[in-house]
């Protein structure tokens, strides 16, 4: 009996090292540092496979660069930033640590999340300063260069506007920027089928308003409002209209310029309307 529960343990001793073996065989860790020195990137792997770690290499470098030359940012400071790649994970930058993100082995949201950590978001990556400007930003990044991910999948964020509109769907601006409501429509608990619905509109309707600020007043300007505090009254300092004017103008423009979604387009969205 005990030469019996000998074996066993040794056997079980065996699987555990055999388990551990397994597991760090499937971690790779990269070091990236971008061209200027101004930024080293830790991507760490547990996919178990190098071509993952080499095209996220590429891809943040490129969405690097990228932000970088639409913004004319020159004042990054030195900055470490560890890019954890999983297996059939959304992206998601940890809220403990602004310089943390992590991403599918399909590098979704690259673009958009490496967004949020170079240009900032609230005081210290929390919700200080909402949630429009951010998310709204990072959306248009990601729809201009990035994948064809969430939350418009390759569609324009106006058309899908305008579907929202023509739905009786849209969340009025001033919902959108209450610090005492806001978090339940872009970061709501995810409990109901209604709360993901709601995001998924913050999110179009964010990603709408600040292209059609960009587009139809200028990067420098939008930049002048990016993460501000007080957004309604910085918004109407810097383009000489209150939210409401701009709201109106910017519902107008949509309505005029675009077209009906399609019905393949209809599709993509169907798990995120109600």
């Amino acid at each position: 009996m005990k030469k019996a529960i000998s074996v066993l343990a040794l056997i079980s001793i065996f699987f555990v090292l055999c388990y551990k073996e397994v597991m760090q065989e499937h971690v790779d860790k990269h070091i990236v540092i971008t061209e200027d020195s101004k930024v080293t990137f830790e991507i760490i792997s547990r996919t178990g496979s190098f071509n993952d770690i080499a095209s996220v290499e590429k891809e943040i470098l490129e969405a690097y660069d990228i932000i970088h030359q639409e913004l004319q940012v020159d004042d990054v400071s030195p900055l470490t930033i560890k890019i954890f790649v999983e297996k059939d994970r959304s992206a998601t930058c940890y809220k403990n640590n602004m310089n943390e993100m992590t991403i599918s082995e399909n590098n979704d949201l690259v673009v958009h999340k490496l967004t949020h950590i170079l240009l900032g978001y609230g005081l210290n990556f929390d919700a200080s300063n909402g949630y429009l400007t951010q998310e709204g930003f990072a959306i248009y990044m990601e729809s201009k260069y990035g994948k064809q991910s969430f939350p418009n999948f390759g569609i324009s964020e106006h058309k899908m506007m305008k579907y929202l509109i023509d739905s009786n769907k849209e969340i009025h601006l001033s919902e959108l920027i209450d610090g005492q409501y806001d978090g339940s429509l872009f970061r709501p608990f995810m409990m109901k089928q209604e709360d993901l619905t709601l995001q998924w509109i913050s999110f179009i309707q964010a990603g709408s308003f600040i292209t059609y600020l960009i587009d139809t007043y200028g990067l420098i300007k939008f930049k002048s409002i990016y993460n501000s505090r007080y957004l309604a009254r910085r918004m109407e300092e810097v383009y000489g209209k209150d939210m409401n004017e701009l709201e109106q103008d910017w519902i107008v423009y949509v309505r005029e310029s675009q077209k009906e979604l399609k019905r393949a387009e209809q599709k993509k969205i169907q798990s995120y309307v109600n």
